[in-house]
């Protein structure tokens, strides 16, 4: 009889659960967390999509460097940075100069004070292209960072991830 229980009792299967993005951390206090496909700042009121395909990097809380999320299919990504007190300029980039800064709005979403796009001195490395926004004491530079083999695609994903942003 409990041979025949066993047989007509189905196995119990595991729900079905939505995997949450990647997300890789340091062993030290980071900028904040992922949540519900969302990157939330611990300390400053900014918020961003990690959807599906994306994988974020949460850094150390004590740096400007706050989060980047990266496209898996393109090789682009997003680098988010809170800088205080406010900068004038786009923050220097190592070996890549920026080569052209202007002032006004191009998108209608955040309305960013200051656009910038960065040359790199090798022609192979991504593009990068930054916005900035002042938001009480703090100036979030958010990049996009394309490499050139995939400029039209990587260049769309992270247009559209921008559109996330909550400030």
């Amino acid at each position: 009889m409990t041979l025949l229980l066993l047989l007509g009792c189905p196995p119990k299967t595991p729900a079905v659960v939505a995997p949450e993005p990647v997300v890789e951390v340091f062993s030290e206090p980071v900028s904040g967390r992922v949540e519900n496909g969302r990157f939330a700042d611990r300390r400053h009121d900014l918020s961003v999509a990690v959807p599906d395909g994306w994988r974020a990097e949460l850094w150390p809380d004590t740096g400007p460097l706050r989060v980047s999320i990266h496209h898996e299919e393109t090789g682009a990504w997003i680098e988010v940075w809170a800088f205080e007190p406010r900068l004038q300029q786009p923050a220097p980039r190592g070996s890549c100069t920026w080569d052209f800064i202007d002032t006004g709005t191009y998108r209608e979403l955040l309305r960013p004070r200051m656009v910038a796009s960065c040359t790199p001195a090798e022609p192979s490395d991504p593009r990068i292209s930054a916005y900035l926004f002042d938001r009480g004491a703090v100036t979030w530079q958010l990049e996009l960072h394309v490499p050139p083999e995939e400029f039209s695609a990587g260049r769309r994903a992270c247009e559209a991830l921008l559109s996330s942003v909550q400030l």
